[in-house]
């Protein structure tokens, strides 16, 4: 509240001074909303007055919340936008026209962070200038939160049933001096005004930023080079697929799009048999190329009847991904 209300007042009194306030007093509507929860701001809780957490009670995955306990903490509610507070913001959201971004501004506990950003897990919008911007306010040294959430929040409630490109910042204090202090206050005025001036730059097409530049991952399965000296491992005869070990390669998406998967496998047969396949992509919480669908769709199933012998077996998957900054 206050980081916002001190960068708001630059915007009004102070924008002839600097050209990135000046584009935004010119160019960008800003519909600000100071206080959600005014019950909770003045008497320093969480909860509104009705004891409901309002980041719980958005239209979003709120049946899967834990919070049920209407006298426990993180309490969503006894039904979606049971809070006035909740329906008051969705009233606002579903009046506006052409949203190009939406950030909501929060102080956090749980979380030691010099910078702390949260994105809608599984939103199409473009992640990646917030990548971008974290690497350039942060220094060597500060701690930075950049995750994803699926709570029943507002910002993944505008993010994911919206459409609208959306992002949580969180403000941990203390770090940068004392709390509410001149050190602490520039911080916070520094961290959020940056958001606000980099959403205000973007297109609003509200399409996801995809990547062009290919992943490169290679790695070989042999005893040649592993320095411990330890063999292949032998399948064993048997109908269903078997999981080889050392064959995984994990990596971070940075972008929506696909990820392609292309190779070989060369293998020793002592006998004529079947042999079989099933290379696949996966990525956590993914509601298309999940763990679990990925393996029993197995779209890239191959198999072949072998003599004995060594043969080498193309592989080929594909399958769409999302940026996330835990790895699939």
């Amino acid at each position: 509240f206050y980081a916002m209300s001190r960068f708001m007042n630059l915007v009004v009194n102070e924008w002839e001074k600097y050209p990135q306030l000046a584009y935004l007093r010119k160019n960008v509507r800003i519909v600000m909303v100071p206080i959600v929860n005014p019950w909770g701001f003045a008497n320093q809780e969480r909860e509104n007055v009705n004891n409901v957490d309002l980041n719980r009670n958005f239209d979003y995955y709120w049946e899967n919340g834990s919070g049920k306990s209407p006298s426990g903490k993180n309490y969503k509610g006894s039904k979606v936008f049971s809070e006035r507070e909740s329906r008051n913001m969705k009233t606002l959201v579903e009046s506006l026209d052409e949203i190009t971004a939406h950030m909501d501004c929060h102080n956090i506990v749980s979380q030691v962070s010099d910078y702390c950003l949260f994105y809608p897990r599984f939103a199409n919008q473009p992640n990646n200038e917030m990548t971008q911007l974290l690497m350039e306010l942060s220094n060597y040294g500060d701690y930075v939160t950049w995750g994803s959430s699926t709570l029943a929040s507002f910002s993944n409630w505008v993010g994911i049933t919206k459409g609208i490109t959306s992002f949580l910042p969180e403000v941990y204090e203390g770090r940068a001096g004392k709390p509410r202090g001149a050190e602490e206050m520039w911080r916070s005025v520094y961290y959020l005004g940056n958001i606000l001036l980099r959403l205000s730059s973007l297109y609003n097409g509200q399409n996801g930023r995809t990547s062009n530049e290919p992943i490169v991952k290679s790695f070989v399965y042999s005893s040649r080079y592993n320095n411990s000296g330890v063999k292949p491992f032998s399948l064993i005869a048997k109908d269903g697929y078997q999981r080889m070990l050392m064959t995984q390669q994990r990596f971070k998406v940075t972008a929506n799009g696909f990820v392609e998967l292309n190779g070989s496998i060369t293998v020793q047969l002592s006998k004529d048999t079947v042999f079989g396949v099933n290379p696949g992509i996966a990525q956590n919480y993914n509601p298309f190329s999940g763990n679990g669908k990925t393996r029993r769709r197995q779209l890239f199933k191959i198999e072949h009847k072998l003599p004995a012998g060594i043969h080498t077996i193309p592989l080929h998957a594909v399958a769409p991904v999302q940026f996330s900054t835990t790895t699939p």
